[in-house]
């Protein structure tokens, strides 16, 4: 019994120790379009003031990348809360949390995976410039009327 004791106590004492270290804090506030409609299951992450993601179906970890990208120390402590809670939703550091994305499972539930970055996230365009035309069947249309 007296081991049971002593083990929640240093239990206890290390969640003080690791909530008093400084941390930051990441509010994901539920995002909205350009005509003030809720966007479903989407939120901006934001850092104060900064917007750090819009519209994001995973605001902590695209938070994190942007982060890491400003240039925060990767063991930097980060914790996710919603807009008016003191309860912290998520915790982890930015190095832990920037390589990380969300999948649905086929079958239903969540997973964590390895994030990768493709040209969607990086804000580049989905479709591959070749200069070639994109059907080849199409004829291009002249310039200057019939020929």
């Amino acid at each position: 019994m007296e081991t049971a004791i002593h083990t929640r106590r240093a239990e206890i004492a290390a969640t003080r120790a690791r909530d008093a270290k400084p941390k930051i804090v990441i509010l994901a506030r539920p995002a909205f379009d350009h005509r003030g409609r809720r966007l479903h299951a989407t939120f901006d992450a934001l850092l104060g003031d900064r917007l750090l993601a819009r519209g994001s179906r995973q605001p902590f970890l695209d938070g994190a990348r942007e982060l890491a990208e400003l240039g925060y120390p990767p063991e930097t402590a980060i914790v996710m809360r919603r807009p008016g809670h003191p309860m912290d939703c998520l915790r982890s550091t930015i190095a832990a949390a920037s390589v990380l994305t969300v999948k649905e499972r086929m079958h239903g539930g969540l997973l964590f995976e390895r994030w990768e970055a493709d040209s969607r996230s990086l804000g580049g365009a989905p479709i591959k410039k070749t200069g070639k035309p994109d059907h080849p069947g199409r004829v291009a249309p002249t310039q200057g009327g019939a020929a």
